[in-house]
This record gives C-alpha cells, sequence and structure tokens, in this order.
C-alpha cells in the first residue's frame, strides 16, 4: 500500500502547529481522507484483466452475463457498477468476473457477487473496509523479570496518535468479509449496517462445500497492473475438464478488485460433471514470481461446509492429501532431500524432459519450452514438499 513519506508528515504537522487546536483526531481524518482515494485505485480497470467486455447491461462479448438486482440509491453510498458477469472458466466452473459495486463514504465497498445460495432468496455479498493502526505494537516489559505487563494493541486510538508523534505513518489493515443476504439485506449494508449473516469474517482463501456437493471457492490474492501483472489460478489435484475439454490441472479466474491496493478477490462456484472439484490451492503467477496459497493441515479455517437452510458454518475435513501424497510424483518431491531442484525434477517426472529452471531470466514456462499447465502443476507441488 503507499503510505505517506516522512516529508509529507513533517509538512502536516508544520500546518498544524500554525492553525488553532483542532476537535478532530489526526488518525480519523487521515483514514477517511485516504480510503477514499484507495478504493477508486483498487476498482480501476477491472474488465481490462477479466476480459470481459460489457455493452450496456448485462451484455458480455461471448460470456454468459446476468444483470444485478437493481435498487433505488439511497444517499451516503455511491453506485459503481450495477452488473453482475458470471464467467464459465470451466465445465461446470463459474467465476464472478464483474460484481454490483456500491461504496459508502467511509470508504466501505460492498459486493453482490450474485451467487444464490439456495435458500431464503440470499446471494453472495462482500464487504470490504479498510480499518487504520499503529505500525506495531507497544509492548511494555518489565526489566527485572522480562514479564509483559502491558500489550497496546496497534487499533488503540492513543497508540495510534502517539506513533504519528514520533512520524511513523498508520498502517491500513484490510478487512473482507463473505456474507449472504436477499435484496434487503444489500439495502442494509449500503447504509453502513453491519452484516447480519457473516460466513467468513476474515476472507483468506476458503472452500465452502454445501449439502448439495457444490463448492463456493474464495480468496484473496496479488493485484493486477503495472509491470508484474498477476493472473490467478485456481489448481486442482487431479486433472478436470478445461476450456476446450482439455483436461488441466489449474484453472485461470478473473479477479475482483476490493478496497485496498493490496489484493483482490476471486469468487468461483464449482459444480462440475462427474467427480466434483478437488480443490488444492490458489496460484497467483506473474512474470517474474509465483504465490501459492494452500488448504493444508493447520489451515484449520480454510475448508468449511456451509449449510443455506441454517446460514450456518461448520468445520470441513482437510484432504489426507496435504500429508500424505498419493501422486507418485509429489511422493518423490517429498522424499528429495532439502536444496534439491525441486522444479527440475518435478517437470521431468512430468514428462517435461530435463529442464534447468535455476537459471535467472528463465522462470517462465514460455522460456522454457515446457508445457505452462504442468509448470504450474509443479509450481503447487513443490510448493507442498517437504510439509
Amino acid at each position: 500500500m503507499n503510505v505517506p513519506t516522512d516529508d509529507f508528515f513533517d509538512r502536516l504537522h508544520a500546518a498544524a502547529d500554525a492553525v488553532p487546536p483542532s476537535t478532530l483526531e489526526l488518525p480519523v481524518v487521515l483514514v477517511a481522507s485516504r480510503r477514499k482515494a484507495t478504493a477508486r485505485r483498487a476498482l480501476t480497470g477491472v474488465a481490462a484483466f477479466t476480459a470481459v467486455a460489457v455493452v450496456g447491461v448485462g451484455v458480455a462479448a461471448g460470456v454468459p452475463g446476468e444483470v444485478a438486482h437493481e435498487l433505488a440509491p439511497a444517499a451516503g453510498y455511491e453506485t459503481l457498477s450495477t452488473e453482475v458477469v458470471h464467467q464459465e472458466v470451466a465445465p461446470g466452473i463459474t467465476a464472478v468476473a464483474e460484481a454490483a459495486t456500491y461504496e459508502l463514504p467511509d470508504g466501505t465497498v460492498v459486493l453482490d457477487t450474485g451467487i444464490e445460495t439456495g435458500a431464503h432468496g440470499d446471494r453472495f455479498l462482500v464487504v470490504s473496509t479498510v480499518e487504520v493502526g499503529a505500525a506495531g505494537y507497544d509492548i511494555q516489559v518489565d526489566p527485572e523479570t522480562g514479564e509483559v505487563l502491558e500489550t497496546q494493541e496497534s487499533n488503540d486510538p492513543a497508540h495510534i496518535q502517539k506513533m504519528i508523534d514520533l512520524g511513523y505513518a498508520p498502517a491500513e489493515v484490510q478487512h473482507v468479509q463473505l456474507v449472504v443476504g436477499d435484496d434487503g439485506e444489500l439495502g442494509r449494508l449500503r447504509e453502513g449496517a453491519v452484516p447480519a449473516h457473516v460466513v467468513l469474517d476474515e476472507v483468506g482463501s476458503a472452500v465452502l462445500t454445501s449439502p448439495s456437493g457444490s463448492d463456493l471457492l474464495v480468496g484473496l490474492t496479488e493485484p493486477s497492473g503495472g509491470w508484474a501483472e498477476t493472473t490467478t489460478y485456481l489448481a486442482t489435484w487431479e486433472p478436470i475438464a478445461g476450456p476446450e475439454n482439455r483436461e488441466v490441472t489449474s484453472v485461470a479466474v478473473p479477479t475482483l478488485p476490493v478496497a485496498g491496493d493490496g489484493f483482490e478477490l476471486y469468487v468461483v462456484q464449482a459444480d462440475p460433471p462427474g467427480d466434483r472439484l478437488s480443490f488444492r490451492g490458489a496460484l497467483a503467477v506473474t512474470n517474474h514470481d509465483e504465490l501459492v496459497t494452500t488448504c493444508g493441515p493447520q489451515a484449520s479455517a480454510c475448508e468449511l461446509t456451509f449449510d443455506p437452510k441454517t446460514r450456518e458454518v461448520g468445520a470441513g475435513s482437510t484432504d489426507p492429501r496435504t500429508e500424505t501424497p498419493e501422486d507418485p510424483v509429489a511422493t518423490a518431491l517429498d522424499e528429495l532431500a532439502p536444496g534439491a531442484d525441486l522444479m527440475s525434477v518435478c517437470l521431468e517426472l512430468r514428462g517435461q524432459g530435463a529442464v534447468a529452471v535455476t537459471e535467472m531470466g528463465a522462470k517462465a514456462p514460455e522460456k522454457l519450452g515446457v508445457e505452462p499447465d504442468t509448470w504450474r502443476r509443479c509450481v503447487v507441488d513443490r510448493s507442498y514438499a517437504w510439509g
């Protein structure tokens, strides 16, 4: 995220010294003024990334689309988009390519994904806020015993002001919630109400499985744009039917901007024909790096169950393959000694021949002459190796 420089604070304090004392709290003023600009930056360029061309209302070029529920705008929020566009990225796998988007005066952004839960007229909604905090914690320790006497939380106003006085910029923490509700609940959220039915209080990376066996995959990923444009893929344990019915183990999905510069959101409903999708992780790929987010045995809030009728969330069961791989290649990688070139070994075992991938500037599959889906599969394989 963009952070004010020391020069900015020098000028700010100089200006403050030149005027009478104010009853406004500086941290509140700073975050209120920056939230608006942050949301604006985050909501720019989504159509270009998702490659969905929208003309008029609910019309997408070559992509199935639907129109969001239109509600009369109420005072106090701004309608940034009324479109909901769903894109089938693979047979039985539908991603939200565009969501109806509303911005509140304090910078909170509410998204309507248009994905119905199947009960109560509910849809999956997203509430994204940017909260302000100090740059770190203020911990008081007894010098004789070493015992922690007091810990000042980073969101305490007095501590925020103290750190500002020392010249440290307030830190912004993004809070993204997945909630459910009908048109009435959407109206409440647009007026700043607290969500009535929270499914995930902190979106990170999760799989929600309904009693029908359908999965909702939701998570945050790095943003696209700039010189390091990011493409987000969802990875599976076994090959599935991909675009044009080719077998793949990774499917590219569009992402949605949320308030804040640091993240974008994917929301995907998966109900493929035959065996249901077995989700392995999310993979964010740039032209120079890869970032894997997996549902491992330590991620207790990653694989969950969701009952649309009761709106209750329960603990799911982590896929046992996270600890005991069934795939012979994954098993072989797990048995290699630390320090081995996992990518080279994986690519060779998966039929790509002997490929050296340790050279600088030769990381991308197109530079190495290997099949891109196999490359991505090995990137995820590598993240699981050695636990």
